[in-house]
C-alpha cells in the first residue's frame, strides 16, 4: 500500500480579529494562496493520494468589532486554491482525492460582520479554487473525486455601508475542477463537484449613498466548471456532478440611493459549464452512468431585496 495524505490548516490573508479605525483614506489588500499536491504509486498494492485544504480566507471580518475608513477606501480580497491528487496502482486499487472546503474572498465570522465605508469605494473579493484528482490502476478500482460539499464565495456573510460612490463592486465565487480515473480490470468512478456551491455574493447587504460609478456596475458572479471521465476495460464506468448549485447572489439586500452604471447595471451572474463522460468495453449497460444535476441562479433566496432609486439596470 502507498499512500499520500496532505490535510492543510486553514489560511487566512488578513484577520480583522480586533477593531479596524482610518480616519483618512485606506488600501487593504488581503490574499491567501494555497497550493497542495499529493502523490502515490504502488506496483502491488492499493494508492491512496490526498490533497484536502482547509478553509482559506482573503479578509476574515468579525462581526463583534467595528471595520471603518472614513475616508476613501479600497479594499482587494483574494482567496486562491489549488490541489492535485495522483494515485497510481499495478496492482490493486487507487483513489485520488481533492477538496477545499470553504474558501471565501471576504468571511465575515457572524451575521454582524460589516466594513462601513465613509467615502468612495473600490470593492473587490475573489474565492477561486482549482482542483485536478487522476486515479489509474491496471487490475482493481479506480476513483477519483474532485470539490465534494466545497464551498467557494466571493463575499460570505457581511454587510457594505459606503457612503459616497462605489467606484467598483465585484464578487466572484469559482470552482474549476477535472476528475479522471482509469481501470483496466476494475470500476473506474469519477466525481466531480458533487453537493458543491459557488456563489458571488451570498448572505448580507450593500448599501451605497451614492452612485456605483465602474464600468461594471455592481457585479456579483458564482461559475462553476466541472469534467468527469471515467474509463474501465472490463467493470462499471460511473461519472458524476450532482447537487451542484452555482449562484451570482443569495440572500443579496441591495440598496443604491443613485445610479448604477454600466451597460449591464447591477449584474449577479450563474455560470455553469459541465462535462460527464463515463465509457466501459465489457461493462454491465446498467452499471455504466454519466449524471449531471445542477441548479443556477442570478439572484435567489427568500431575503433578496434590490432598491435602486436612481437609473440601472438588472
Amino acid at each position: 500500500m502507498c499512500s499520500s495524505d496532505l490535510s492543510a490548516s486553514a489560511v487566512t490573508g488578513y484577520d480583522a480579529e480586533g477593531a479596524v479605525l482610518v480616519n483618512g483614506n485606506a488600501a487593504f489588500t488581503a490574499r491567501a494562496t494555497t497550493a497542495n499536491t499529493a502523490t502515490a504509486s504502488s506496483t502491488s498494492g492499493t494508492a491512496d493520494a490526498d490533497a484536502i485544504q482547509n478553509s482559506v480566507y482573503g479578509l476574515d471580518v468579525d462581526g463583534a468589532e467595528s471595520f471603518q475608513v472614513k475616508g476613501d477606501a479600497t479594499i482587494d480580497a483574494d482567496a486562491i486554491t489549488t490541489g492535485t491528487a495522483t494515485a497510481t496502482s499495478t496492482g490493486a486499487a487507487s483513489t485520488a482525492n481533492v477538496n477545499a472546503n470553504d474558501v471565501d474572498g471576504i468571511e465575515g465570522s457572524n451575521s454582524s460582520a460589516s466594513l462601513n465605508l465613509d467615502g468612495n469605494a473600490d470593492v473587490n473579493a475573489l474565492a477561486q479554487s482549482t482542483q485536478t484528482a487522476t486515479a489509474s490502476t491496471a487490475t482493481g478500482a479506480a476513483t477519483a473525486n474532485t470539490g465534494a460539499s466545497d464551498s467557494i464565495i466571493g463575499s460570505d456573510n457581511v454587510s457594505y455601508d459606503i457612503e459616497g460612490n462605489a467606484t467598483q463592486f465585484d464578487t466572484r465565487g469559482i470552482l474549476t475542477t477535472s476528475s479522471t480515473s482509469n481501470s483496466v480490470t476494475g470500476d473506474a468512478t469519477s466525481n466531480a463537484g458533487v453537493s458543491s456551491e459557488s456563489v458571488g455574493f451570498e448572505a448580507g447587504s450593500i448599501n451605497i449613498a451614492g452612485n456605483a460609478t465602474g464600468s461594471l456596475g455592481i457585479l456579483n458572479y458564482g461559475a462553476s466548471t466541472l469534467t468527469t471521465t471515467a474509463e474501465t476495460s472490463t467493470g462499471d464506468a460511473n461519472a458524476s456532478s450532482t447537487g451542484v448549485v452555482v449562484q451570482g447572489a443569495e440572500d443579496l439586500d441591495l440598496d443604491v440611493s443613485g445610479d448604477v452604471a454600466g451597460t449591464w447595471g447591477a449584474r449577479q451572474l450563474a455560470v455553469g459549464t459541465f462535462n460527464a463522460t463515463a465509457q466501459s468495453v465489457n461493462g454491465t449497460g446498467a452499471g455504466t452512468n454519466a449524471d449531471i444535476d445542477a441548479d443556477g441562479a442570478g439572484f435567489s433566496g427568500t431575503s433578496t431585496d434590490v432598491d435602486i432609486s436612481g437609473n440601472g439596470n438588472l
